[in-house]
């Protein structure tokens, strides 16, 4: 085959003419020129205007003048009058800040922007990829834009990469979104059904923000968190905001009909803020217009504001702020009611036992309860003849009740300042004889044990006002 290199050094300075006037600047606009292979073949057609069209067959390797940027594909169009050219045919292009890879792409060099399709694999410095069937590259050039972009408005999958401070990279995170827009390989922008799996957590939303230069991340719409390890959660509500040191999750906020789920415990409210160690809650807050709810197995807690402390994911400590009140389910094997017991103050603070971490088996048991501040309780108590049978009612009032639970349940209930309280127990038969001073308020600070087997019948005292309802969540 006759050499070409007469035409290929004219489409080379036809190319030129298109750049920048001047010298090239490294980083600057790209001025090509094409190097002539054994089998490059080149046809150029003249067009009205006087401008070409040349068509590049046999194999093309090119370079942009003074920088280390180069293009290599099996073949390639150049249309002067739109000053754009088209690589086609296992296309690479190379730069400094990307690789791409793919079946076509189209360079339009007026505004630095090339448009890659078919099998687009995109590589960054950090070793970061992102795969789909298009993906439109932004080249950072002075005068143009300061930051590079890559735009992928299909389906794609990106392999995030970032590295320690000895430079060892760090296991990838794994991108998934019907639209991907990244900037400078630090800050990425998902849209439409988005998924991220990380070796600690995976997430889905309906769009993301990660910033790999700040450590954070935003999920929103229908976002979901889902914890991974021995102990998981799953984390839902509108927004999701994740904050990361070193990449190790510390912090996840979620605004907007938040619910946090663990193995025992199912936490509700417009706010919620888990502290993570080492991919367990560690504590939970909970706050907002709307009240905050946790239900644990047989117990349920509500108030303005909650604060559960769970080191390695297990409830050791729970405080209930403004309008609290808590309610459990009496004890099944002694008792036969379909009344909850419960308790309610300004504030309620609830203690739990510390359950060995080995004893995966086990849920925390409650130890105590405090309500401070218009303090009311109501207990239900086994009956003193040990048969499972209608129980006994313990009712205080006052300015603080403590109520204290052993292994076998109920335990004791104190109360002090202003306190009024009366213990009932069902009589055996239907002749119930009266009992001195039922409904005597009690001294203060007086303890009111669980009574022993074979203590006395109680006549009624006055009635007992029921367990206040529990307002569905989300009312006033």
């Amino acid at each position: 085959m006759r050499p070409i290199a007469r035409p290929l050094l004219a489409l080379a300075g036809v190319l030129a003419a298109t750049g920048a006037a001047g010298a090239q600047v490294p980083g600057g606009r790209c001025n090509l020129t094409f190097t002539n292979t054994p089998n490059t073949r080149l046809r150029s057609v003249q067009v009205p205007g006087g401008r070409y069209q040349s068509f590049i067959g046999g194999g093309v390797f090119a370079k942009c003048d003074q920088q280390d940027v180069t293009l290599q594909s099996d073949s390639a169009e150049y249309y002067e009058t739109t000053n754009m050219v088209i690589l086609l045919g296992s296309v690479r292009y190379k730069e400094p800040r990307a690789r791409v890879e793919s079946r076509k792409l189209t360079y339009f060099m007026t505004d630095e922007r090339l448009y890659a399709e078919g099998d687009v694999v995109v590589t960054l410095p950090s070793g970061t990829t992102m795969k789909g069937p298009n993906v439109e590259y932004f080249r950072a050039v002075p005068a143009v834009r300061k930051e590079s972009r890559m735009w992928s408005p299909q389906r794609s999958l990106t392999r995030l990469v970032q590295k320690d401070s000895a430079g060892k990279p760090h296991e990838p995170v794994i991108v998934q979104a019907d639209r991907t827009l990244g900037q400078n390989d630090s800050l990425i922008f998902l849209g439409g059904r988005v998924t991220i799996d990380r070796s600690d957590i995976t997430s889905a939303s309906d769009s993301a923000r990660l910033d790999a230069g700040t450590n954070f991340a935003q999920l929103v719409g229908n976002a979901v968190v889902r914890g991974k390890g021995q102990r998981p959660f799953t984390l839902e509500s509108t927004v999701i905001d994740l904050f990361t040191r070193e990449r190790q999750l510390e912090r996840v906020k979620a605004r907007g009909s938040a619910r946090a789920i663990g193995e025992d415990f199912d936490l509700s409210s417009d706010t919620i803020l888990l502290h993570v160690d080492s991919s367990r809650i560690e504590r939970a807050q909970a706050w907002g217009r709307r009240r905050a709810l946790v239900v644990s197995p047989g117990r349920r807690m509500i108030a303005d504001s909650l604060d559960v402390h769970m080191p390695r994911q297990r409830v050791r400590l729970v405080r209930a702020l403004r309008g609290a009140y808590a309610e459990s389910e009496p004890d099944s094997v002694k008792i036969r009611s379909k009344e909850r017991d419960w308790i309610r103050g300004d504030t309620l603070v609830a203690e739990f036992d510390s359950i060995p971490a080995a004893d995966t088996a086990s849920k925390s048991r409650v130890k105590s309860i405090v309500a401070t501040g218009t303090a009311r309780s109501y207990y239900q108590v086994a009956s003193s003849t040990g048969k499972v049978e209608r129980p006994g009612v313990n009712y205080v009032r006052g300015a603080f009740i403590t109520v204290r639970f052993d292994t076998t349940g109920l335990r004791t209930v104190q109360v002090d300042e202003k306190a009024v309280g009366v213990y009932l127990e069902a009589s055996r038969d239907t002749v119930v004889s009266a009992k001195k001073g039922a409904g005597k308020a009690p001294a203060k600070g007086t303890t009111l044990p669980v009574p022993a087997r074979g203590a006395p019948a109680t006549t009624p005292a006055p009635a007992i006002p029921p367990a206040p309802a529990i307002k569905p969540v989300g009312t006033p």
